[in-house]
């Protein structure tokens, strides 16, 4: 579950921590509190060669910011572009590309609200 990992580097970024603690993988809790960011794992393959499958997996995930007003989640936005520009300092972290961005706003609960999908190639840490 790399959602898992994700997570928790987005919360020790220093950028992201200086605005939120709520960040979560999967789901937001019940009665969340805002801003908040949730790191979803949407598929995936596992590479394999010659002599069987390798620890090289490549996953699509999405991640979701929502903030109570546009400066918040401007901020937000460039402190999450800034943790996902060094996440290559993640040891098992071989590439990310393909970054998407889309705005919306959730009217029923007046928030603010950007959603990113991305590609990762990265190792499978094995127990």
């Amino acid at each position: 579950m790399f959602e898992i990992t994700l997570s928790d580097y987005l919360r020790e970024h220093t950028g992201l921590k200086a605005l939120t603690s709520r960040i979560y993988a999967v789901k937001l809790p019940d009665n969340s509190e805002f801003p908040a960011l949730r790191v979803v794992f949407i598929n995936g393959t596992t590479d394999d060669d010659f002599s069987g499958i390798t620890d090289d997996s490549r996953g699509n995930f999405q991640v979701d910011i929502w903030a109570r007003n546009d400066s918040e989640l401007i901020a937000l936005v460039k402190a999450f572009k800034d943790a996902i520009k060094k996440i290559n300092l993640l040891e098992q972290i071989e590439a990310v590309f393909d970054l998407r961005e889309k705005p919306s706003y959730e009217p029923e609960e007046n928030l603010f609200k950007r959603t990113f999908e991305f590609t990762i190639n990265y190792m499978e840490q094995t127990p």
